[in-house]
């Protein structure tokens, strides 16, 4: 291979590089993008009890997290697994600490310790890091829960809203329970899924949709502080199955083939999404997560077979020069 080759093969494998850095760290740390696939999910399969979210964040964590919030509130005397119990449990956790109302950093994690040491100094957590903490919690007692996010567009991942979603036993269905907001919502006296409240608000009865909120605590959020309407949000449900600890299987391009790593978009019976955005980010998340770096592996197996036999090459001259 000529030198013009070889170089132009390097600039390739430079360009694919960098601009896969850039697109993973700028995801990482602006928030720009979710880098998963997306599938669509029916009503059915999002109503049923199996669709809750699996938080591992490594093997014993429940049990250690336990021990952690004893410190702070009581842990044990759950037995319905009703939501009323959840509520309990997210009041005494959003009353550790009183929330800073200025914003120094923004903080991501997956780990529960992490997000508890953050509560615990009053460190402001965005929606989806104290629904993380609040999963870990419930799911460590025992509960059946989710992390649900509802988002009016899913290019835009700060124009979003996380908040968990509890499987009540009694009731034999999920109600929402909001950790950031400290808030659920009834229609008719009966608590409400996300998909109801959904259904509700495109429907256009805003008026028969209460807001019940819980004890004052230290931590919440008031709804009203809220810089849009939160019925603005539900335009997209998507569902997160999983929520773990980074492993191998997390970057790309293994990423694209592990389903730990999906998001679903629901589908409502009534107001199906028929919108396209869901396959253009899928698509571009092809690029991001696969096809991009299966092109860089390839590009730089190619430059290192080049270079091995350049120097293969130059060590056989050298064998080969005569001894005087």
């Amino acid at each position: 291979m000529s030198i013009r080759k070889r170089t132009l093969l390097i600039i390739l494998f430079s360009i694919l590089l960098l601009t896969e850095l850039i697109f993973l760290i700028g995801s990482r740390y602006f928030n720009l993008l979710t880098l998963s696939k997306y599938k669509k999910m029916s009503q059915e399969e999002f109503e049923s009890e199996k669709s809750y979210t699996v938080f591992g964040y490594m093997d014993h964590y429940s049990e250690d997290l336990l021990k952690l919030l004893i410190k702070y509130f009581p842990v044990s005397g759950v037995n319905k697994f009703s939501y009323e119990e959840a509520e309990q449990i997210r009041e005494q956790l959003l009353n550790i600490s009183c929330r800073k109302t200025e914003k120094n950093k923004v903080y991501f994690s997956n780990n529960p310790f992490e997000l508890f040491e953050y509560l615990k100094n009053g460190e402001y957590l965005l929606c989806g890091e104290i629904s993380k903490l609040y999963g870990n919690v419930l799911t460590a007692l025992g509960f059946k829960c989710r992390l649900t996010t509802v988002t009016r567009s899913i290019f835009d991942s700060w124009d979003k809203h996380t908040f968990i979603e509890i499987w009540d036993e009694t009731r034999r269905k999920w109600i929402i329970s909001d950790p950031t907001f400290n808030v659920t919502f009834k229609n008719n006296e009966q608590y409400l899924s996300s998909i109801e409240l959904y259904d509700l608000i495109h429907k256009g009865y805003f008026d028969s949709i209460k807001v019940e909120k819980g004890n004052q605590t230290k931590f919440e959020i008031p709804l009203e502080e809220l810089y849009i309407s939160y019925f603005s949000y539900f335009d997209n449900i998507l569902y997160i199955p999983y929520n773990n600890h980074l492993e191998l299987t997390s970057l790309p391009p293994l990423r694209w083939f592990n389903d730990k790593h999906t998001m679903f978009l629901v589908q409502s019976k009534t107001f199906p999404n028929k919108s396209s955005s869901y396959m253009i980010q899928d698509l571009l998340m092809f690029f991001i997560l696969l096809f991009n770096p299966v092109l860089i592996f390839i590009s730089l197996a190619v430059i290192i077979y080049i270079f091995y036999r350049k120097y293969r090459k130059g060590k056989s001259s050298f064998c080969m020069i005569p001894k005087f």
